[in-house]
């Protein structure tokens, strides 16, 4: 799965060469007409997802526009990761936080992206995939102090998603993992056992959560 993302990701138009467009005045125009777009999707996040959805995918149009606009500008590929993650299309989502490591490289903001990937990977079945980005994104907030409060939400949302799967909240997610084969207990567990040294070391609350279904888990 990997080595075919990174082959599709150098293959994209635009993407493989970030360097080739820049207008920063046109591309700052074009930000500030979709901003109340924007406002709105984020709003409907909380109160309508189908309408956030709808919204997100005319966004991405949008925010690819401005990204051959100028393609040297950071926050259009943040923008990206996150309207493509929200959809749940993950593979798109993989290729851009990928693309943003690739060209924006930094220690500490990667940690945004090694989020993304593990969470990304672990609902495309990828387990392995998915344990490796979450070591590297707990590592960061471990040698960096300032990131340290993110842990803990990182930690709960992958709880979160575990939870999904079990209890079929995601029956989206756990049609798919049936499709591929995987077993979703037992994928659940895998998942749980390797948080749960990572949760004892995090915040009372994270650990107390954790620890209420650790017999779940056994």
């Amino acid at each position: 799965m990997y080595k075919i993302i990174l082959f599709f990701l150098l293959f994209i138009p635009g993407i493989a060469n970030s360097q080739n467009s820049i207008d920063k005045t046109k591309a700052a125009k074009l930000l500030e007409e979709i901003k109340p777009l924007y406002e709105s999707y984020f709003s409907l996040q909380i109160r309508n997802h189908d309408s956030a959805k709808i919204v997100c995918n005319i966004l991405i149009e949008k925010f690819k526009e401005i990204y051959y606009v100028d393609t040297t500008d950071k926050k259009i590929g943040d923008y990206l990761v996150e309207c493509y993650f929200y959809n749940k299309d993950y593979v798109k989502a993989i290729n851009w936080c990928n693309h943003q490591i690739l060209y924006h490289s930094n220690n500490v903001d990667n940690i945004y992206y090694f989020q993304t990937l593990a969470i990304a990977y672990l609902n495309l079945g990828e387990l392995n995939l998915g344990k490796k980005y979450i070591a590297k994104a707990i590592t960061i907030n471990e040698t960096n102090p300032d990131w340290n409060d993110l842990s803990p939400v990182f930690l709960l949302n992958l709880k979160s998603f575990i939870d999904d799967i079990i209890k079929g909240n995601d029956s989206v997610e756990v049609s798919f993992l049936k499709s591929k084969n995987i077993s979703v207990d037992q994928y659940a567990n895998q998942i749980f056992n390797f948080l749960m040294p990572y949760a004892e070391k995090s915040t009372q609350d994270v650990q107390m959560q954790y620890r209420n279904e650790i017999n779940i888990f056994k």
